[in-house]
């Protein structure tokens, strides 16, 4: 399956990610309402292990895992992050998604090739708002803020002159 570009799985019971390192040209993967994390401790697989299958297919840019059993927030570090095309990425419905403080800011910064996450897209002024909070704070975000709404004055003004 060399040629394979988009493979849409859902609702199977798969519990574990594999198999896709021959699958060179695989860029969209749906793999929603599955098992994904859930027997990892039964079977003594730890939550990311089941989704390591993942990371010998860098050429995914969409990746569908809404609605699995994914419970390990180190997924993130240990996955995520690992695929350097990834642009558009559906977690809803994972318990992990609750144990990462600022969930969004979070993704978005930490993964920067991200072009929508979840149930919308990553807008640029977002993009910078979160790389401030994860460099500093909320502080750091408030500020962004205030010169993301500068700029925006700034532009209006070049623009009216201009016409």
């Amino acid at each position: 399956m060399t040629e394979l570009a988009n493979l849409n799985i859902t609702k199977n019971v798969i519990y574990k990610i594999d198999g896709l390192e021959n699958c060179k040209k695989l860029s969209n993967l749906n793999i929603s309402f599955n098992k994904l994390g859930k027997y990892a401790e039964k079977d003594n697989i730890p939550c990311v292990e089941s989704l390591l299958g993942l990371i010998s297919c860098p050429s995914i840019t969409t990746l569908d895992l809404q609605n699995n059993y994914i419970t390990d927030a180190n997924v993130v570090e240990e996955i995520f992050e690992k695929l350097p095309n990834l642009a558009v990425l559906y977690l809803k419905g994972n318990p992990f998604i609750r144990k990462i403080k600022n969930y969004r800011k979070t993704l978005i910064a930490r993964i920067p090739s991200l072009t929508y996450l979840d149930d919308r897209p990553i807008e640029e002024a977002e993009r910078r708002r979160a790389y401030a909070f994860a460099e500093g704070n909320e502080d750091a975000e408030k500020l962004e803020m205030i010169k993301i709404k500068q700029e925006a004055v700034e532009k209006r003004e070049v623009a009216l002159t201009t016409f």
